[in-house]
């Protein structure tokens, strides 16, 4: 019963994002896109900013592009929210079902992203249906008796794959939204023990270096190595100290588009 009502909870959330998208594109107020998970969430709230935020935590790349050119491709979010073992992660499953209709709003004041979903996301994908969805291995319960017989895992983005699919990604930006400022925030590696992932932190860094060119204006944005460290309360990898988020938002707030935006201070 308590799944049940949590899901109809999610279901009316549901229902209320997608009026607000509607009433955002018709009366045309200025907001901004972000493509983020924690990292960029903590950072954008020290910036303070005035404007609505659409934020798609577990859109990766490939899968946004997909999903803008292939109707059918956005998750059934009630055939596969039993299997979920972090019932908080069902709520980006409903923002992935989105992404058609944010992508025929007016243009935002700023596109943030972070790296998170190309360093970490895995695809499962219906074996008959075909429609798929972003989430972490770990978010799934991949003991549930009928999982495997249903999806497939298709795992993280290859490596090889990665700067050709941010390339289509950004294409799709720029078709969509113009010159809008793209902000991209890199997760830093450093607290990560593990080969593969700091290797794929390196791939992320080389694709954007070598991409940014073409889509100005465009803001390559990296914490200070010194600054980097554990956040207080864990440690896991990948959430960090106040330090850190507060290092990057002090040089997103220094870039000279953000600084006439009229927004809070760092």
């Amino acid at each position: 019963m308590k799944e049940r009502i949590l899901l109809l909870r999610y279901n009316l959330a549901f229902i209320y994002k997608k009026c607000w998208l509607y009433r955002l594109k018709y009366e045309k107020n200025k907001w901004v896109f972000s493509r983020v998970a924690c990292l960029g969430k903590d950072v954008i709230k020290i910036l303070k900013i005035d404007f609505p935020i659409f934020n798609l935590q577990k859109g990766r790349s490939d899968y946004i592009v997909d999903s803008l050119d292939h109707k059918n491709a956005t998750p059934k979010v009630n055939s596969v929210s039993k299997y979920m073992l972090r019932k908080d992660i069902i709520p980006m499953l409903f923002q992935q079902k989105l992404i058609r209709k944010v992508f025929t709003l007016n243009k935002p004041e700023f596109i943030f992203i972070d790296s998170y979903s190309e360093l970490t996301d895995q695809q499962f994908i219906h074996k008959i249906y075909k429609w798929m969805f972003n989430i972490n291995y770990t978010d799934i319960n991949i003991k549930h008796p009928q999982i495997w017989s249903q999806f497939k895992c298709n795992g993280l983005l290859p490596d090889r794959e990665i700067e050709e699919n941010y390339k289509k990604f950004f294409n799709k930006l720029r078709e969509h939204f113009g010159n809008v400022p793209i902000i991209f925030i890199h997760y830093p590696s450093k607290l990560d023990q593990r080969e593969k992932f700091i290797k794929r932190s390196e791939v992320i860094k080389k694709s954007i270096s070598k991409l940014k060119p073409s889509f100005e204006p465009f803001y390559d944005i990296y914490a200070d190595n010194a600054v980097v460290d554990f956040c207080e309360d864990d440690k896991f990898p990948y959430h960090y100290s106040d330090k850190t988020y507060k290092n990057i938002a002090s040089k997103i707030m220094a870039l000279d588009i953000f600084k006439d935006s009229g927004n809070g201070n760092v």
